[in-house]
């Protein structure tokens, strides 16, 4: 019974986390200067072989926490991740656009002029974690949430192939994008999880969930500036193909 008891303890330490949006930075001209006129057609990003994963985590020691016994639920998990891949895409994309370079969509109706580049795309990773503010407060790992895309790239141009070097990109947000209630929420938790565990019944209980958490859908996502700083780093390397 002594070790029950240490997981509501741990969850209502609070921690502290001193952390910063993580900004873009605008592109210097160097950069700018070796993408002006080039033309990046590509028919965007696949996703095959992915490492997908959303990890939630609460209190000063930033515990994990399984969809099953407390944590965020795998089904707004799993919305997440598609949301995300989609938004890595764009945002990487954008961004090579925004970094000077021409970027079309190539279908079987294009044909790509002498000289563009055919970018092929696949997402390798996104991995999200979120950090959140406990319950009221208590038990919080610090409200805030990160991001890490992986990117493999393979350029196409005037009939030679180049492989990228891996890109990655890691992006922070603060405050995270769910909450998980009040203080008396934590104690009817706990007192649910000391309940099934002497009955026998844990995982059997806990598997349909214990919080009903918020979500709020309008916040601000790390997947974006860690995608855009990827594609900071695909345009570097596009910008020295001759």
């Amino acid at each position: 019974m002594k070790k029950l008891l240490i997981i509501p303890l741990m969850l209502i330490i609070s921690a502290c986390a001193n952390i910063k949006d993580t900004v873009v930075p605008p592109t210097d001209m160097v950069l700018r200067d070796g993408l002006a006129g080039k033309v990046i057609y590509s028919e965007g990003c696949t996703y095959e072989g992915a490492n997908l994963k959303v990890s939630h985590y609460q209190g000063l020691f930033r515990i994990p926490q399984p969809s099953f016994i407390g944590g965020f639920p795998k089904s707004q998990r799993d919305e997440m991740i598609q949301l995300s891949v989609q938004s890595a895409a764009l945002a990487f994309f954008q961004q090579l656009q925004d970094s000077g370079a021409s970027v079309r969509l190539l279908t079987v109706d294009v044909i790509p002029e002498i000289d563009s580049i055919r970018l092929k795309c696949n997402i390798t990773k996104i991995r999200i974690g979120i950090y959140d503010n406990g319950f009221g407060g208590f038990g919080s790992a610090g409200d805030f949430w990160e991001a890490e895309t992986d990117f493999a790239l393979i350029a196409y141009k005037n009939g030679r192939e180049y492989i990228f070097t891996p890109i990655i990109g890691k992006g922070q947000i603060k405050h995270a994008p769910i909450s998980a209630g009040s203080f008396f929420d934590l104690i009817v938790l706990s007192a649910k999880i000391a309940t099934a565990a002497v009955n026998g019944s844990m995982f059997g209980v806990t598997r349909s969930g214990f919080i009903d958490y918020k979500v709020d859908r309008d916040a601000k996502s790390p997947v974006e500036p860690a995608a855009r700083l990827a594609g900071i780093e695909a345009a570097k390397q596009l910008s020295a193909l001759k």
